[in-house]
């Protein structure tokens, strides 16, 4: 597609390697103007292999096993913090940045699982409080919430393995679906909006941002934002 791409190998459970990351883009480049906050580790166990046995989240908080919110928070939360400190120190100086991450919201509906639900309301709030800290310095902090995205794992798992970008929709129950690439879409369009700092602190959806900036799926599609219908077990939902 055109453009350079230099590819870093990097344990997200180490801090050490997460900080080299930012001074080799230091050394090279001098600055630094995106950060795209995306690491998750919590469907696989302690060897970091996925364990399908294990890859529900059926049963109650109490069954679930201790290692699920510890990856959750150890590897994905906290190295995005680790990574907004570093990506920080980078663009403040030159007030200037983006700084986005990822995860998913619902008007504040419970997302299935109390591990689950609590780190992705985590990082909305580590967005949120980042950009409040930011924002004199010009840099911008984005909490960008996508759909159901078509990953490796997500076509790796489907019925029969065959599942991919252009046939998704033969699918029962995949067709609302997106390609990893309509949030890159939305994200460039973030990034190439001179006004983005008055979205800073925000919760956007990439259904919502596609129809702002006017962009489509690569099949041409546009899906709309993702909602759930929330299993609130009798109780009175917020």
């Amino acid at each position: 597609m055109g453009g350079e791409c230099t590819i870093i190998e990097c344990d997200h459970s180490n801090e050490n390697e997460i900080r080299s990351i930012f001074e080799t883009v230091s050394q090279r480049e001098g600055r630094l103007d995106i950060l795209v906050n995306n690491v998750w580790a919590g469907y696989t166990d302690k060897s970091f292999q996925l364990d399908i046995e294990t890859d529900s989240f059926a049963g109650s908080f109490w069954e679930q096993p201790l290692w699920r919110w510890d990856h959750m928070f150890q590897i994905s939360l906290r190295s995005h913090f680790i990574c907004s400190k570093e990506a920080a120190n980078l663009m403040v100086p030159s007030k200037s940045g983006l700084i986005v991450t990822t995860g998913f919201w619902d008007d504040d509906k419970y997302l299935s699982q109390v591990p689950y639900d609590v780190v992705k309301q985590a990082k909305a709030r580590l967005a949120y409080g980042m950009a409040i800290d930011l924002l004199e310095h010009n840099v911008t902090s984005i909490y960008v919430s996508m759909g159901w995205i078509r990953t490796e794992h997500l076509k790796r798992t489907s019925e029969d393995g065959q599942l991919n970008d252009e046939n998704y929709k033969d699918y029962a129950g995949y067709e609302r679906t997106e390609s990893t690439r309509y949030v890159g879409r939305a994200i460039v369009k973030l990034a190439s909006d001179p006004n983005v700092l008055e979205k800073t602190g925000k919760t956007l959806t990439t259904g919502e941002l596609a129809r702002e900036y006017d962009f489509v799926d690569l099949d041409g599609s546009q899906p709309e934002r993702f909602v759930i219908t929330e299993k609130s077990k009798g109780l009175t939902v917020r």
